[in-house]
């Protein structure tokens, strides 16, 4: 796939789903918010519709409170209910008690905010403030037997009470045709004292009553119910559907505070209700929360339509800047395209207007510059490394003169008995042997101890009691792999400059360990130690071959008879690629030290891409290893 199209693919996908996504939030956002201000507002509102039913109920308590509180109203009730009305004598007084009763009801005839006030009793007397619409009749007074409220009036104890919507069994037309008005209302019962028969206060109103209070706009995605204190519906909007009607009553005590999954119906629902603490009625609102969401439909398709137009412009856009954003790479390819070998080190900045194509070119051209140097490094390195093994070829001419002659010195020695002269010969023949082999492949450090041990013994055969050495090597690093003729060349130079102004006694120590992952050599003498010139000169010099591609100055630690202490670090650079350590300085209590490093395992310096790596050329220090602040130092490194 082309560049060019898999960034249009990539930010046209971009584009998608940043629309698919914003639209999501955005939907979510304002459906959430318009679900709580829902909530809020139908919170709200149930609360107002829970107070209008309290004023519409409240002028009905009033009544009956006002009739239980006339003792001539209240005296004519006990009057029907107690007098024998089998003896004529009392036919008088039952009329007057009826009359009385009648007159007070007659008072709120005239209201119009109720349907009627009704008196009845066990003994079939009837009583209606309403006597337009109420038939007077034997029946009526019987009414009360097969009412509902009846058992739950007299459970009261005399409270007010509200009545559940009944059909009105007084009404004439429900008489004549089986219509008639359905009614709610207050009432109490009337208990006499030592008597058990009651009659029985009610304050009636019609059902449309109810729907007056309850209509509310926008009704389609809320449903309203009213429940009394006794478990009854008092309202309802919709159809009746007795499960769900339990369902809800069950949770009147205690509503979700959100929406929530119903059970029955399988929709999300929210319920919110307010309950009267005067009449104990509980008004619940059920919102819908499909159908209240309902007008957000047109939103989320203007929110979808405007993303599929955006990323309609967006794939156009794309289409155009593609084009012109890959003009510039397809500049720069056929310039890699013409790169060879012999234009490596040569090449005209790509002039452009912009500025990240120019830096893509000037860091393709440094790129050049840097791998033509890299090549020219790695000739060079081959170079010198094959005209070494060609000196140490040379180099072979003399030693096999010279061992013969050492045999023979070595023979005449033993024919005098003196065994000493046999031992100086053999270790100068081993020594010779060991410098001038040709076999392929570094040495170990358990080879240049053994060589270094050589040299000691002869050199303790010149000095005699003046030398003292001690050499210690851990078993885990005999194994190491460095150059050949390494560490001879260190303890030498200790030999030639630290005891070059007196003849005082000389001790070397020697000491080679394991340091984590690196091997660690460790040189000390009790000279006369590094004067400050030589510090300077010897870091110069380190710090000129870290940093320069010169080859010749490489050459010097290479040559022939270049065995010194930047021999042997040009040597141990060129080794390890680099990952060298290297310190050398003065002792605080008198005499030199040297210490050198470097990883546990090594490779062929010729399969090297670049041998010559940059590095810190000199580093200052003040501690060693041992944590022992005893002389101030200079370190090499090249790790």
């Amino acid at each position: 796939m082309k560049f060019q199209r898999r960034l249009l693919i990539t930010y046209s996908m971009l584009i998608l789903l940043l629309v698919m996504v914003l639209a999501l939030l955005f939907y979510h956002y304002s459906s959430d918010l318009f679900a709580r201000n829902a909530l809020d507002t139908h919170q709200l509102l149930s609360r107002n519709l829970s107070s209008q039913l309290d004023s519409l109920l409240q002028p009905m308590d009033f009544i009956t409170a006002n009739l239980i509180s006339d003792a001539e109203f209240k005296s004519s009730l006990a009057t029907l209910n107690m007098i024998n009305r089998g003896d004529p004598v009392n036919t008088e007084f039952i009329a007057e008690a009826q009359r009385t009763v009648r007159n007070r009801l007659v008072t709120y005839s005239i209201m119009k905010n109720f349907y009627a006030a009704v008196v009845l009793n066990r003994e079939q007397d009837f009583f209606s403030s309403n006597f337009i619409e109420h038939l007077t009749t034997a029946e009526a007074g019987t009414a009360w037997q097969d009412l509902p409220w009846v058992s739950y009036a007299e459970a009261a104890a005399g409270k007010v009470v509200t009545l559940a919507p009944f059909p009105d069994p007084w009404d004439s037309d429900s008489q004549a045709d089986g219509g008639g008005s359905m009614v709610f209302g207050r009432g109490r019962a009337v208990q006499e004292l030592n008597s058990t028969k009651q009659s029985y206060l009610l304050v009636l109103n019609r059902v449309e009553k109810l729907d007056s209070v309850f209509t509310i706009p926008d009704q389609d995605y809320v449903r309203i119910l009213a429940f009394l204190d006794s478990g009854e519906t008092l309202y309802r909007s919709g159809e009746r559907e007795p499960a769900m009607e339990a369902y809800y009553r069950d949770l009147v005590s205690d509503p979700p505070v959100d929406f929530f999954l119903n059970e029955r119906s399988g929709r999300q629902e929210a319920l919110l209700v307010s309950s009267s603490p005067s009449t104990g009625i509980s008004v619940m609102l059920i919102l819908d929360r499909q159908i209240l969401l309902a007008p957000l439909t047109f939103s989320r398709n203007l929110t979808v339509g405007i993303g599929l137009l955006l990323l309609l412009v967006s794939f156009v856009y794309n289409v155009i800047s593609s084009r012109l954003l890959t003009r510039p790479l397809r500049l720069i390819t056929a310039r890699m395209e013409e790169t060879e070998l012999s234009n490596l080190g040569s090449s005209e900045p790509l002039n452009h207007d912009n500025d990240e194509v120019a830096a893509l070119d000037h860091a393709f051209i440094s790129l050049r510059e840097r791998l033509d140097q890299s090549i020219h490094r790695e000739l060079d390195s081959r170079t010198l490394w094959l005209k070494a093994r060609f000196d140490s070829l040379q180099a072979q001419v003399d030693p096999h003169f010279i061992n013969n002659i050492l045999t023979v010195i070595a023979g005449r020695g033993l024919e005098l008995g003196d065994r000493l002269i046999g031992e100086i010969c053999d270790g100068v023949a081993t020594m010779l042997r060991y410098s001038t082999s040709t076999s392929e492949g570094p040495a170990t450090l358990g080879d240049e101890l053994a060589h270094l041990r050589t040299y000691l013994f002869l050199m303790k055969q010149r000095f005699e009691d003046q030398l003292e050495y001690a050499i210690s090597m851990d078993s885990e690093v005999l194994a190491v792999q460095l150059p050949r003729i390494v560490l001879q060349p260190i303890v030498e130079n200790s030999f030639a400059h630290g005891y070059a102004v007196d003849r005082r006694a000389i001790r070397i120590e020697a000491a080679g360990r394991l340091n984590g992952d690196r091997w660690v050599f460790e040189l000390q003498d009790n000279g006369n130690g590094f004067s400050a010139a030589s510090i300077e000169k010897l870091r110069t010099q380190i710090g000129s071959l870290q940093t320069s591609s010169d080859p010749g100055i490489l050459k010097r630690g290479l040559d022939i008879g270049g065995l010194g202490l930047i021999g042997t670090y040009a040597r141990l650079y060129l080794f390890y690629h680099g990952d060298v350590d290297w310190e050398m300085g003065n002792r605080a209590s008198g005499g030199a030290f040297v210490r050198i490093g470097g990883p546990l395992s090594s490779s062929d310096p010729m399969k090297s891409s670049d041998p010559m790596k940059s590095s810190d050329p000199m580093k200052s220090s003040g501690r060693r290893d041992d944590g022992e602040d005893d002389y101030v130092q200079y370190s090499a490194g090249g790790g």
